[in-house]
């Protein structure tokens, strides 16, 4: 563990699909290249990765192969480590030193480190054990293989490479979707009476237990639908249970007819590569933007307006500053004053 921690501290994550990873190592006329993949007992079996729908308390047994592709032998480290979506929605590991609770867990290696001969490969066994507690919905996680460059001057360097695990627990199942966030707003022409643009700020956040992948559009509408505009939300990922992404949606050519109203949509969703027939909870959100040819002569006044008060007001204090004329030169001026006395 001390060892794993040690690599920990200057991670360099090459993920993640089962792929290749060619990191660089003290001698450059050689590389390590190694990649890890589901397989069965006899090597790599084509599934792009480790996938199992399950029940609680139940047991099965899978492999998966580390292939050395490189000229020299390799030993790496084996961990299984369950898996959180980022905030810009990508899918991320563990660390070794953090605490895995669910898949990686429930995946159990029946070794932790192997030496592979160069050109050659090994098949890892391994068992999935979920407890009888296990909640219902996907769980993600993933197997990595970690190799460690050494650095003459500083820490070592921890590359690793591994295959993503999905497990699905039977049970009650929830598709659930919320949009956290919706913002948008108007960017008037230079020339007031010709199209603007609109930009829409969008948070989907998956408040379900299962994987799902929305397709997700904004529909835009002015007064009486005298202009309408459907826009996608483009490069929508896969969201895991608890997981987030953020979009921004340009709309252009957008004619300056007051209020619009924008509205986030999900036409479809999916979920293991197929549609959910089933209803999906999502509450739609619409928010009011002004796209309004006044906009700028309106600010334009409101400066006006403003230059003329602080002027005003600063004409007043100067004048209050001088204090009225003193009383005995006004009764010196005063002819009806000096006949009475």
């Amino acid at each position: 563990m001390t060892h794993l921690r040690r690599l920990a501290a200057t991670c360099l994550f090459l993920l993640f699909l089962g792929g290749v990873v060619t990191p660089a190592v003290a001698d450059d006329t050689d590389r390590l290249t190694w990649s890890v993949s589901p397989a069965d007992a006899s090597g790599p079996d084509g599934r792009s990765r480790l996938e199992y729908l399950v029940e609680p308390g139940t047991e099965q047994r899978d492999q998966v192969v580390v292939r050395n592709l490189g000229s020299e032998p390799i030993t790496v480290e084996l961990a299984a480590l369950d898996a959180r979506q980022t905030a810009d929605n990508a899918f991320e590991l563990l660390a070794p030193d953090e605490i895995s609770s669910r898949v990686g867990a429930w995946l159990r290696l029946d070794v932790t480190e192997v030496r592979v001969p160069a050109r050659d490969e090994i098949v890892v066994g391994f068992s999935l054990s979920l407890p009888p507690d296990a909640e219902p919905g996907d769980h993600a996680g993933g197997i990595v293989a970690v190799s460690t460059a050494a650095a003459t001057d500083g820490p070592d360097v921890q590359y690793r490479v591994g295959t993503r695990a999905y497990v699905r627990v039977v049970g009650p199942i929830a598709a659930a979707l919320d949009a956290d966030r919706l913002d948008a707003g108007f960017a008037a022409s230079p020339v007031l009476v010709t199209p603007g643009t609109v930009t829409v700020d969008t948070g989907l956040r998956n408040t379900g237990n299962i994987r799902l992948v929305p397709s997700a559009q904004l529909r835009v509408g002015s007064l009486f639908d005298l202009w309408t505009a459907t826009r996608p939300l483009t490069e929508l990922d896969e969201l895991l249970p608890g997981g987030s992404l953020a979009r921004t949606t340009t709309l252009a050519d957008v004619p300056p007819l007051g209020p619009l109203w924008v509205t986030l949509e999900l036409p479809r969703v999916e979920s293991l590569g197929q549609e959910i027939t089933a209803e999906v909870a999502f509450e739609r959100r619409t928010v009011l933007v002004w796209a309004a040819p006044w906009a700028l002569p309106a600010g334009a006044l409101v400066l006006v307006g403003l230059s003329v008060l602080v002027w005003r007001r600063r004409r007043l204090s100067r004048a209050g500053a001088l204090g009225p004329a003193p009383a005995g030169l006004d009764e010196a001026r005063d002819p009806e004053a000096q006949v009475d006395q």
